[in-house]
């Protein structure tokens, strides 16, 4: 069964997954779609099915033989993008900068994704 977080981008009945060589539509019907990936990736370790999951979320997990890695060398797009919005109250801005700071020091880097400029 796949287990798969539900999303925007849904791409409906199939997975979209790219290697460095090539890009392939697999045909996929989630038997789990839910909103939460904490619950997917429980479902995978209890073996309930694969779960589509971000790497990130996988290492301790795979790191403990609770979870093992399948089709090493490609990934399900298209790729999460993440964006920060705030509001422009001034009293704010410190704040809200240092977070959006430490969110680039310390999930860009895990995530794998170019911060902005």
């Amino acid at each position: 069964m796949l287990l798969q977080v539900q999303h925007a981008q849904d791409t409906g009945g199939s997975l979209q997954l790219q290697s460095a060589e090539a890009a392939q539509s697999v045909p996929a019907r989630a038997g789990l779609r839910v909103s939460d990936p904490a619950l997917v990736h429980s479902c995978a370790a209890a073996s309930l099915g694969i779960g589509v999951l971000p790497e990130f979320l996988c290492r301790a997990g795979e790191a403990r033989g609770r979870l093992e890695r399948i089709l090493p060398g490609w990934s399900v797009q298209p790729v999460l993008r993440l964006w920060a919005y705030h509001g422009s109250d001034a009293a704010a801005a410190v704040p809200i900068r240092q977070f959006l700071e430490f969110l680039i020091a310390n999930l860009v880097p895990v995530v794998g994704i170019t911060p902005p400029a």
